[in-house]
């Protein structure tokens, strides 16, 4: 059985999962009371909110950039002047544009688009007070980024109210821009444009412009725009940790949460080289895109001739074309050679000017090339399961929908190593590099406690007719999302994970990790919790393998919360790969280092794959070896 496994941002995997075992739909929620008390004066203009389901404010769909729409168009975001009306906020804004029907996205129909180019809105929750107090209060500020492999999701997907009530903080969710309209660099755009213009990541730069609103707006609503902690999970962590390297955030947060993130950058040429160059560019990069709209639209017959048109067009032009195509026309570029599928795009570019180009990782290790703030970084011990599901490989689907898992043994051990590589580049290497930094220990080699870690085991699931999601999902991908919210999102997907049997579980463990949240919001230390009554939190200490490392977060009958110290490496998978009884065979074996080198060749080295396992692997040339 061979292993096949797709990138964390796998949008694939992550559509046919939701569609096929639980259904990725909103429940439509009562419209909201105007509550009089919520107004606002800010620098922004004058506002007004509504009362949440927890007695609590919330003011939804603030706008905080002007709409990026026809001539700004790729083009870094625009500060919004301000109103002089009332702004009734009863009501989130529309989500950025994207494809429907993934999971953590919008309702609608799987292969259609959605949502809006004129995106760019917030929501803030905060407890309830009147405008006086709120000036006095001073409470940190936890600035959510969404997850969504960067081409779905919204921020209004989550609701902040619960975590802002019981932690006594405000809670700001955001949305950027995804996909084709929120990364896209290239040549013939922004020739003349600033440097932010001509850097092709304008989902960094709305987040960057969401938080520069934020410390422009946030004393109006209780906040200590001294004290932010931008926190996000999957994507949204991949772009805080991005940002973490980047010379344009001093300033504009304090603390840093990263929920199964990573941080993997771009080069230029990627983004923007066809793929045939001398330095080649992805399948997807934006040269080839722009080839793609030509062969569509029936003015080329194929890469060569669309080349030689755009080539025989100035800047100007090739700008006016790009910026003339509808969303379903760019969209469309991007199912070319896909069967219909959606191509991935290009994130996260190191364009030198929001991205510095080089190693991230070197980044991290060097004191003087990241934001030097407290930081909690974090996996799922699970995370590999989710983008298992959908695989024929290791999963019967009857039905449409009633999915088995053929060989638990093998899909535990499968996803059991492409999760310890998350954690690797995710957590371990990040943490490492940062303690090795120097910036995150006192002199004299003590802990500066700066750098935290934990993973989260939690897999307590309901079967909602017999499925085993416990087994198929366990601690996966995203199942930390809702205990750090308190339960409180009404899409299906998470409310089908829930039932009474495992309320009081995860309601406690849930209660326990929004009190170390809320104390690291607070004093960017998780210590023991907000209240004082979790288990003590230990930094991350580097100094030995026999030191602590993180926190796992998992029911009090699995053992409950407590400090581990086993770290990954390369070469601890090697050897435990070797030995795992759970893969049968040299064949099954070989397939898993397969799986490796397919998903990271930097790490796992393709010329290195024939020597692994005493040599045994020679014998079965990786796929598409041949033409390597």
């Amino acid at each position: 059985m061979k292993p096949s496994f797709r990138s964390p941002f796998s949008v694939c995997l992550m559509a046919l999962f939701t569609l096929t075992l639980l259904a990725c739909s909103e429940v439509e929620q009562p419209p909201m009371t105007v509550e009089p008390s919520s107004f606002r004066q800010l620098n922004a203009g004058p506002i007004v909110g509504v009362k949440g389901e927890i007695g609590n404010y919330a003011w939804l769909g603030i706008p905080f950039a002007k709409a990026p729409v026809n001539a700004l168009r790729w083009k870094a975001p625009v500060e919004k002047q301000p109103w002089t009306e009332t702004l009734q906020a009863d009501k989130h804004g529309a989500v950025c544009t994207q494809n429907a029907g993934v999971v953590g996205g919008v309702p609608g129909e799987l292969g259609t688009i959605t949502g809006s180019e004129d995106c760019l809105y917030l929501s803030i929750y905060a407890p309830a007070s009147s405008p006086e107090q709120a000036t006095k209060q001073a409470l940190p500020i936890m600035v959510w980024a969404h997850g969504g492999s960067n081409t779905h999701g919204a921020g209004s997907v989550y609701d902040g109210s619960r975590l802002a009530v019981e932690q006594n903080v405000i809670v700001v969710s955001i949305n950027y821009r995804l996909g084709p309209l929120g990364w896209f660099l290239h040549p013939a755009l922004n020739h003349d444009g600033s440097d932010a213009d001509k850097s092709g990541n304008y989902g960094l730069l709305d987040i960057l412009m969401a938080l520069e609103w934020v410390q422009k707006n946030a004393e109006a609503f209780g906040g200590d725009v001294n004290n932010v902690t931008l926190f996000g999970e999957s994507a949204g962590a991949f772009n805080l940790l991005t940002l973490m390297v980047s010379p344009l955030s001093e300033g504009l947060f304090h603390k840093a949460i990263s929920q199964s993130g990573g941080i993997s950058i771009n080069s230029v040429e990627t983004a923007v080289n066809y793929i045939d160059d001398n330095q080649p560019g992805s399948e997807f990069s934006s040269q080839q895109v722009a080839a793609y709209l030509h062969i569509q639209e029936g003015s080329a017959k194929d890469i060569a001739e669309a080349r030689t048109i755009v080539e025989q067009q100035n800047i100007q032009q090739t700008a006016e074309y790009l910026r003339g195509k509808s969303i379903d026309e760019l969209y469309n570029a991007y199912r070319y050679g896909q069967n219909g599928k959606l191509g991935r795009g290009v994130y996260l570019i190191a364009d030198g000017y929001v991205v510095p180009k080089g190693d991230p990782y070197e980044m991290f290790a060097n004191p003087e090339q990241h934001l030097k703030i407290p930081i909690l970084l974090g996996s799922n011990r699970d995370e590999a399961k989710l983008f298992l599901v959908p695989n024929p490989a290791f999963v019967d689907t009857y039905f449409s929908f009633y999915r088995v898992i053929k060989n638990q043994d093998h899909y535990d051990a499968t996803a059991d190593y492409l999760t310890r590589m998350w954690k690797f580049n995710g957590v371990d290497r990040i943490a490492s590099a940062l303690y090795h930094s120097g910036t995150q220990r006192a002199k004299g080699g003590e802990q500066d406690a700066n750098v935290w870690a934990y993973r989260f085991d939690w897999d307590e699931h309901a079967r909602p007719i017999g499925i085993k999601l416990d087994k198929l999902i366990g601690a996966g991908h995203g199942m930390e999302i809702p205990f750090i919210f308190g339960f409180t999102s009404k899409d299906e997907f998470w409310t089908k994970l829930q039932n009474q049997s495992n309320k009081d579980s995860r309601e406690a463990l849930s209660r326990s990790m929004r009190d170390y949240w809320g104390a690291f919001a607070y004093k960017g230390n998780p210590g023991t919790g907000l209240t004082n009554s979790g288990k003590p939190w230990l930094s991350w200490n580097g100094e030995s393998s026999a030191a602590m490392k993180y926190m796992v977060f998992d029911s009090v009958e699995d053992g409950g919360n407590r400090m581990a110290k086993e770290i990954v490496s390369i070469a601890s998978i090697a050897a435990d790969i070797a030995i795992d009884e759970r893969l049968e065979n040299d064949a099954s074996k070989c397939a898993m280092f397969a799986a490796l080198t397919a998903n990271d060749e930097k790490l796992w080295p393709a010329n290195h794959y024939p020597n692994l396992l005493s040599g045994a692997c020679q014998a079965m040339p990786l796929p598409g070896a041949s033409a390597r």
